[in-house]
């Protein structure tokens, strides 16, 4: 069954049933306010910490699910038939009830149409300013004049959510909420700075609910609440209970008739100031104002980098949706989602310092900025908090063997893209006291990774590595495979910008650590077909071929090539392995077979079914490591299979079996292990949109920022002539034209910039207001 369309000309996707088999999110944000909302108009708003300031309530894994939202309702007086703007929370039979939702960026519009009125509701959050608005447009399509009663609702969480969700005994007796001057002011926690939320409208309210049971009813839900049935709100005030904003209006139309209502959510320092915000947006225009202003705003971003290739699903995904979503997973890391909830979740380390390596030629200061938050939460013996929370500051959590590396690759690439060498000596506090450079940050993870050793003298897994369900236990630590892999990596990068710096005595000495880990790894971790994930506290290697289960896993192949420790010929092996045990349809798995019982040794991997998550599913964070491997050893066509088959628009043919969005990445898809395999869960948020785009843009089209230049490095397949790329790049902007009259994967024979030949494959930095004009000839 079929839910929606891309609408690629308008950059939407539009959904044209609403009872898809999980709500179909979109995140309306700027830096500090968010607000994600379903097809159906559910989802939840928080300014800056989904945890500390939320705004609105969501009942998670509910049912009915995808409750409560955004709603208007819409009731005509003379028949008392009453409906919703969107088909949640009334759902009216979708045989009378014609609705379509269309996902933007940064905005989500519904036009339906129910008795001759079509409303169109639009969702959108200013560029600027820290509210959302809810712009509905009425339209009498009948013969007769119709006099309506619009009443809006939404159900305001008290700022903290986790006391919302579990302390009630607390939270029910401390709800504030009353109207005044056609606002109703959710005052629960103004006695904290900036806890203050507000609901308005550019019309006047006919009457008022600040309480919910006043306005539900007792024993009603959100389909049928008593208010509505009734006709009008009571004028209640929330002191204590459950607050809401709850309003009702008149509006009347005549034939052809049309008329609209913009409501106002938002958050503000104060009263005073949340005055002059509802001020701003109650005024004529405002609302094209915002639209103008959101596309201009997208407008920039998504032209740092457009495509042109023969293949139509990779030009929508890097150009439009997978562009918009690594945005989103910037700004949120993994917290606020619909699988998450947002409270546990902060601003993840090791999350976060991937996050950036999509978005560095967009938004390269909040890049900057953000990095250094990170470096904040690291400590002087070169380990780090797991996350930190944007609002308080504080960090969370410690003992991942991978996390503190992570900042490596983020600065390196930062620097890469910017050329802004200035910033590591910046200085840069640590989280247990004192400060020094941002490049010193960049080695304590370093050597203290190559020094915390286990018996087979690769580094100790601690409570986990990549893979958070590896819990592995015995009477002595366990030690990570992958992040010995990893290790070298990261001392490699670390070692070239060292050189770039002049810093010849670290390059050499971070060199020889990095070959020297390379070559513990290759002695004690190669089972004769592919390399181990781990060593238990008994010593025996996990992911062997020896092993009935967990036999082979992704990331140590994969990392085995990313890392240059693996010669060709095992590169080559390895990889072979992942196609044949790991490879699937809808992707490839994180490893096989699945662990069938739950086993104390290995810990939280082991509690999954068989194939779903980390216990054999389709992690889809890691495949793109898959493509990048393949194109390192040059196989193009295993590189592209595993690229395309988890493009979204490869999912939109499947969204009966998929299930969750086909426009965005999903963490997780149930392998083929797992009856329901191909059914995705925790979209959104998730690291396969970065490295995806990286996958996509630096390594098939291979456009790749080095220290001196803009490298053109494809792995194409051979029967693409041509493809262009427009990328800016330190200022400037370069339009490359990648031609293949030979039709081979990859090897660049010439390369000219404004008609002059330049050596080699690596665009110098140009400084020119005008387009820089780049040809790029394989053969």
């Amino acid at each position: 069954m079929r839910y929606g369309y891309f609408d690629v000309p308008n950059k939407e996707y539009v959904i044209e049933r609403p009872d898809t088999p999980v709500p179909w999110m979109n995140y309306l944000h700027n830096d500090e306010y968010c607000a994600l909302i379903s097809n159906n108009g559910g989802g939840y708003s928080f300014h800056l910490s989904a945890r500390d300031k939320r705004i609105l309530r969501y009942r998670l894994n509910n049912i009915p699910m995808d409750r409560p939202g955004r709603y208007v309702y819409i009731k005509d007086e003379k028949t008392k038939d009453f409906w919703s703007a969107t088909w949640q929370p009334v759902l009216k039979d979708l045989s009378e009830y014609k609705t379509e939702t269309r996902q933007g960026f940064g905005y989500t519009r519904v036009t339906s149409t129910y008795q001759g009125i079509t409303s169109e509701t639009l969702y959108v959050v200013p560029v600027d300013d820290n509210l959302e608005l809810w712009n509905i447009n009425l339209t009498n399509r009948t013969s007769t004049v119709k006099n309506l009663t619009l009443f809006s609702y939404a159900e305001l969480c008290l700022f903290f959510a986790q006391n919302d969700m579990v302390n009630f005994q607390y939270t029910y007796n401390i709800a504030k909420a009353y109207e005044k001057n056609n606002t109703i002011h959710h005052t629960t926690m103004i006695e904290n700075a900036g806890h203050y939320a507000f609901f308005s409208a550019d019309k006047r309210f006919g009457s008022y609910d600040c309480d919910r049971e006043a306005f539900m009813g007792l024993y009603h839900s959100e389909a049928d609440p008593k208010a509505v049935l009734e006709g009008k709100c009571s004028g209640s005030t929330a002191d204590g209970g459950n607050p809401v904003a709850a309003t009702s209006l008149s509006i009347t139309l005549k034939p052809g008739e049309s008329k609209s209502v913009t409501y106002i959510l938002g958050v503000a320092p104060s009263i005073t100031a949340g005055a002059k915000l509802i001020a701003k947006y109650r005024k004529a225009g405002a609302v094209s104002k915002v639209m103008s202003d959101l596309k201009r705003h997208w407008e920039e971003k998504l032209e740092a980098l457009q495509v042109q290739t023969p293949d139509k699903d990779i030009n929508l995904s890097l150009n439009q949706w997978n562009a918009y979503q690594v945005h989103t997973t910037f700004s949120m890391s993994r917290g606020p989602s619909i699988y998450e909830g947002g409270i546990g979740r902060g601003m993840g380390f090791r999350d976060s310092n991937q996050d950036v390596l999509s978005v560095i030629h967009t938004v390269p200061q909040k890049v900057k900025k953000l990095i250094t938050d990170l470096a904040k939460n690291m400590f002087k013996d070169g380990t780090s908090y797991h996350q930190f929370f944007r609002l308080t500051g504080e960090g969370d959590g410690k003992g991942y063997s991978d996390d503190p590396l992570w900042i490596i690759l983020s600065t390196t690439a930062y620097v890469k893209e910017t050329g802004d060498l200035k910033f590591l000596s910046e200085k840069v506090k640590w989280a247990d006291g004192g400060s020094a450079s941002m490049y010193d940050h960049l080695k304590v993870p370093l050597d203290y990774t190559y020094k915390n050793v286990g018996t087979h003298r690769i580094p100790l897994m601690g409570f986990a590595d990549w893979n958070d369900t590896l819990h592995i236990n015995g009477p002595k630590p366990g030690e990570s495979v992958w992040v010995a892999q990893f290790f070298v990596k990261c001392a490699r990068d670390f070692a070239e910008l060292a050189e770039t710096l002049g810093k010849a005595a670290d390059a050499k000495k971070y060199r020889h650590m990095a070959d020297d880990m390379g070559a513990r790894v290759n002695k004690a971790c190669w089972d004769g077909k592919w390399y181990a994930m781990a060593f238990d506290g008994w010593g025996t290697m996990l992911g062997s071929n020896k092993q009935p289960e967990g036999k082979v896993y992704l990331n140590t192949q994969t990392w085995a090539v990313l890392s240059g420790l693996a010669d060709a010929r095992r590169g080559s092996q390895c990889m072979d392995a992942v196609k044949d045990y790991l490879d699937s349809k809808y992707g490839v798995a994180l490893m096989y077979p699945g662990f069938k019982h739950f086993s104390p040794r290995l810990g939280g991997v082991s509690t999954f079914p068989p194939g779903l998550k980390e216990n054999g599913g389709i992690f889809s964070h890691a495949n793109p490591w898959a493509v990048i491997a393949e194109t390192v050893l040059g196989r193009v066509a295993n590189a592209m299979k595993y690229y395309r088959q988890l493009l979204p628009s490869t999912k939109d043919r499947i969204q009966d079996i998929h299930k969750a969005e086909p426009y965005v990445y999903a963490q997780a898809i149930a392998s083929r292990e797992h009856r329901d395999f191909g059914f995705a869960r925790n979209s959104w948020l998730t690291g396969a949109a970065t490295w995806n785009f990286v996958a996509g843009t630096q390594y098939i089209l291979g456009i790749r920022p080095t220290y001196s230049g803009l490298m053109v490095d494809p792995c194409i397949p051979q029967d693409w002539g041509k493809y262009e790329v427009t990328r800016k790049f330190r200022g400037s902007t370069y339009h490359i034209v990648v031609k293949n009259p030979r039709h081979v994967n990859k090897g660049i024979s010439s390369l000219t910039v404004n008609g002059r030949k330049v050596q080699g494959n690596i665009i110098p930095p140009q400084r020119s207001p005008k387009t820089i004009q780049v040809e790029a000839v394989l053969g």
